[in-house]
Formats: C-alpha cells, sequence, structure tokens
C-alpha cells in the first residue's frame, strides 16, 4: 500500500513496479541493522576527531556500487542493484569498524 501511494497502478505497468518496489523495500528492511551499524560507527568516529576514516568508509560504499554494477550487474539483473546497496553498506560499515577497533587501541588504558 505505501508504495502504490507514489507509483499509479492505473498504467499498464503499474502493478509490476509495484511488486518491483516492494521486493526492493523487502530487501532494504530485512539488512537495515548493516545500516544501523555503520551509522553509529561513522557518529562515533566522527566524535572522535576521525575525519579521514569517514571519507574512507564513502570511498569503500562507493567502490561496491561501482563493482556491484560494472561486474555483477550483468549476471544477477536489477537484483545486483538491490543488494549492491547492501553491499556498499557492509563495505562502508567495515571500515568504519576497523577503524574504530583501531582508535579505541590506541586509547590510554587506565588501572583500576
Amino acid at each position: 500500500p505505501l508504495v502504490s501511494l507514489f507509483i499509479s497502478t492505473d498504467e499498464q505497468a503499474g502493478p509490476e513496479a509495484v511488486s518491483i518496489a516492494a521486493h526492493y523495500l523487502t530487501i532494504m528492511c530485512t539488512y537495515l541493522l548493516i545500516l544501523y551499524l555503520l551509522h553509529l560507527f561513522r557518529a562515533g568516529l566522527q566524535g572522535l576527531g576521525r575525519g579521514t576514516a569517514i571519507l574512507a568508509s564513502g570511498i569503500g560504499e562507493l567502490s561496491a556500487r561501482v563493482f556491484m554494477v560494472s561486474v555483477l550487474l550483468h549476471r544477477f539483473g536489477r537484483e545486483a542493484l538491490f543488494y549492491g546497496e547492501i553491499l556498499a553498506w557492509t563495505a562502508g560499515g567495515l571500515i568504519l569498524f576497523l577503524c574504530y577497533i583501531y582508535r579505541l587501541r590506541q586509547l590510554p588504558r587506565h588501572s583500576t
């Protein structure tokens, strides 16, 4: 129902467009935890003043999207576009996670 607010089902391709959009949204919603973790680590690193890590994450996300479109689109069709977003979130999140762990290990340890 949400998709039909934006796409007219009166036209010939309307029902198919709604079906594709619903499939896309289902995939995106299934993997939102990855996006949430990406935002969590990005915010943490921004708070620590690590802008370079955030830039590296953005480059990683872009690289993953380009890889999916240029390499896997021909093999998997539109599914590559759908999962390309998730791959981008994963690549960016992994870069941020590794930078975050590295930064935490640099912090001074306190003895209690």
